[in-house]
């Protein structure tokens, strides 16, 4: 008999497995300073764990050309993290992963999945 639940165990353990990754994603949240008694914005990590970075093949010679140039490298990537990373749109994102390590703003809402979460990031630094 086929189990929806099982079959989304099986595919959220295939995604797990491509995690090569791990990033720590960055939020604000509003806080009441005690000694003012004014909100202010704090930074907190909203997420810490393994991810898997996805970027396209023309993006390698867009940016090869951009340093040459010494443009400055922004670009889009795709950001998967298990269904459970619980982030929120404009969160800055460290991601460590194949020997580097690189920073990103969040472009947008998460689309969250059974299986994973999916985030559009542009990179922030130059390499």
């Amino acid at each position: 008999m086929f189990r929806a639940k099982d079959a989304q165990k099986a595919a959220k353990a295939a995604f797990e497995k491509l995690y090569e990754g791990t990033c720590v994603v960055y939020g604000y949240t509003d806080a009441v300073n005690l000694q003012t008694g004014e909100t202010e914005q704090t930074k907190r990590i909203l997420y810490a764990g393994p991810c898997r970075l996805s970027r396209t093949a023309a993006l390698y010679w867009r940016s090869a050309e951009r340093l040459l140039s010494g443009e400055q490298l922004s670009y889009d990537a795709i950001l998967f993290l298990p269904p459970d990373a619980r982030i929120t749109a404009g969160c800055a994102v460290t991601v460590t992963q194949g020997g580097s390590v690189l920073s990103f703003q969040q472009a947008g809402d998460p689309n969250v999945y059974k299986t994973h979460t999916e985030v559009k990031i542009r990179r922030l630094d130059r390499t």
